[in-house]
């Protein structure tokens, strides 16, 4: 087994690791992409505790199996007693061994200590526990949360980067919260003139949503732009083959059921604004409103709206439309992102102005 990461916390992309069980089968957290899966930390512990936490996951085999979810047992390859039982083992759960027990310091202590994983490998929970009955039915429940979306067949759709757990539901409470005792204003569009200068234009029948900038000297501004950094840009780079380091500037905005909307634009249209690549949307409250749903005309009538903590990301070339939100208030923070040619590109049309 091998662990290549020096911490690891919920929303992260979950370590790389590689196992092998005594009947031959294989393990890698890379392979197991695309199912969610309870990681159980078992590392040098003896015998006797491991088997009668096995069990216990063995009967709530059934359970996991309808969420569409895996039970993988870790274990050292130096935990001899472990692995001589292994060779003879034929149950329903295979024990995975490794080499290196880096990730096991985890769960070096008194208790079991579990890795809750999503269908794209993030971390989506640790849990820590002295008792097998709690250990099952708190991985069962974490698991039980993931949304899971009836399969269709798609003659078409727009291409959209969803992107689940980059923050947790404490954080987007405290952007609604600061949100709300923060200086929000009309939200505006980036226009321009005849004269070809550009300016904010506020233009109701076209946008009606109240929006609150977070300032970079905002403590809560360097809490999101970390957050991104770690958990955003990479997903970028896997989903779309494009390097981002540059934010744009961060806004949490609020859709109310007083009319909240945004109907159809672009957000690259202006030319002061084209260097944008990517657009940001990060809801802080689904299931809190109705309506409010994300639309991409020009592919097909599918509404978007990722679960809470949950981003869409999108080419800020893409036509599309928040619908209006007809009960309730919708949070979301936005923001772009682009890469270097496009900050080259950017700092040149503020020099030629």
């Amino acid at each position: 087994m091998t662990f290549q990461s020096q911490d690891i916390a919920v929303g992260e992309r979950a370590p790389f690791i590689v196992a092998a069980a005594a009947n031959d089968a294989f393990f890698s957290l890379d392979g197991q992409a695309g199912r969610p899966a309870v990681l159980i930390l078992l590392g040098k512990r003896p015998r006797e505790q491991v088997l009668p936490l096995l069990q216990a996951f063995e009967t709530a085999k059934p359970a996991f199996a309808a969420h569409r979810a895996d039970i993988v047992p870790l274990a050292s390859m130096a935990n001899a007693s472990l692995t001589e039982y292994a060779m003879n083992y034929a149950g329903p759960l295979p024990v995975f061994f490794g080499a290196s027990d880096d990730i096991f310091r985890l769960g070096a202590g008194q208790r079991f200590v579990g890795l809750v994983v999503d269908r794209g490998s993030r971390l989506t929970a640790i849990v820590e526990t002295d008792n097998c009955a709690d250990f099952v039915d708190c991985a069962l429940h974490e698991i039980s949360l993931f949304t899971r979306d009836a399969g269709r067949i798609a003659s078409t759709s727009a291409p959209v980067l969803i992107v689940p757990n980059l923050i947790d539901r404490g954080f987007c409470r405290e952007l609604i919260e600061h949100f709300e005792t923060g200086p929000h204003e009309a939200g505006v569009m980036a226009s321009t003139n005849g004269a070809g200068s550009s300016y904010a234009k506020l233009d109701a029948a076209k946008k009606l949503r109240r929006d609150f900038l977070l300032e970079p000297m905002d403590s809560l501004h360097g809490r999101v732009v970390e957050t991104l950094a770690r958990r955003l840009v990479p997903e970028i780079k896997r989903g779309f083959q494009t390097e981002v380091c540059h934010l744009d500037r961060i806004l949490i905005a609020r859709y109310d059921d007083t009319g909240g909307y945004f109907r159809r634009h672009r957000d690259d249209a202006a030319a002061h604004i084209s260097y944008r690549q990517f657009a940001v949307s990060l809801n802080l409250n689904t299931h809190e409103y109705e309506g409010g749903n994300v639309m991409f005309p020009e592919f097909s009538d599918d509404h978007f709206s990722p679960p809470a903590g949950a981003a869409a990301v999108f080419s800020a070339s893409l036509l599309h439309e928040a619908l209006p939100v007809t009960r309730g208030r919708r949070y979301v923070l936005l923001t772009f992102m682009h890469g270097a040619e496009a900050e080259a590109r950017r700092l040149g049309q503020m020099k030629a102005a």
